[in-house]
């Protein structure tokens, strides 16, 4: 991650800052219990005033701290997709200039099969796979992952919406597309994503290809259900995916990336 972020920002004072900041934040996560939190004395969010405070009559009183304040949510997956993807999108007209490496997710389709098996026999990783696959394709993680068959969400158009289901497990099959198909009709969704770690088996493109298509004004109509790989996932990322009129409500574009100078310094 140091490694993408340095590639991204070069080096300059906020790199050092970073780099500094960076394995301390790591190494508080890793001894935080769940019920604890962890408060960042920085810039906003959070007033204390103090108890034993007193005005000035040349500056303002100092009578208060600013923190920031966290409690142990695990938002890694999306986190790590969206740098990643800023990453490219910054050097999306150089990208022979980009070269990063990032560790703790999966680089291969066995790396992501190894994620599915933990999460099946460590409690702890139950959800992991699916926020991974979900991040692959530049989605909104549910709020209750794997609650109705759905585990994230792909905003496009005007008031559009994609649903993606993802399935870690060998035993998929026709009932699944139809399961997803009852989830886009429950939900509202006009496109249904089918995410799957194994390859498709006989007769779940035909069922896919009953629901029809989507026409979005002024695009080409794609599938409303369409059944993407996590290996193509990994391999294409949000492009494995056919969204029209895509939005960039968690991911931002970020500006092009023209010169490594152009990076100024924090202070």
């Amino acid at each position: 991650m140091l490694q993408a972020m340095r590639s991204f920002l070069g080096e300059n004072d906020m790199m050092a800052y970073l780099s500094m900041m960076a394995v301390r934040m790591l190494e508080l996560h890793r001894v935080l219990k769940p019920t604890g939190s962890l408060y960042l004395h920085c810039d906003n969010e959070v007033v204390w005033k103090r108890t034993f405070a007193h005005g000035s009559a040349h500056k303002w009183g100092p009578v208060h701290d600013t923190m920031l304040f966290y409690s142990r949510i695990d938002v890694t997956h999306l986190a790590i997709g969206l740098i990643e993807k800023r990453l490219r999108d910054a050097y999306r007209e150089r990208p022979d200039d980009l070269n990063f490496k990032t560790y703790g997710v999966p680089q291969d389709i066995e790396g992501a099969r190894n994620l599915a098996r933990r999460g099946r026999t460590e409690g702890r990783h139950y959800f992991e796979f699916e926020k991974w696959a979900v991040s692959l394709l530049a989605g909104e993680q549910t709020k209750n992952t794997g609650d109705g068959g759905i585990d994230g969400i792909i905003p496009f158009g005007k008031k559009s919406m994609a649903v993606v289901s993802v399935k870690a497990g060998e035993n998929v099959g026709v009932a699944m597309i139809r399961d997803l198909r009852g989830a886009m009709e429950r939900t509202g969704a006009e496109i249904g994503i089918f995410l799957t770690l194994t390859p498709p088996k006989g007769g779940m493109a035909a069922e896919a290809a009953t629901a029809g298509q989507h026409e979005e004004p002024g695009f080409t109509p794609v599938p409303r259900i369409q059944i993407v790989t996590i290996e193509d996932a990994m391999a294409l990322r949000d492009r494995a995916a056919q969204i029209p009129a895509r939005l960039g409500s968690v991911q931002k574009v970020a500006p092009k990336q023209k010169n490594d100078a152009d990076q100024g310094k924090l202070l």
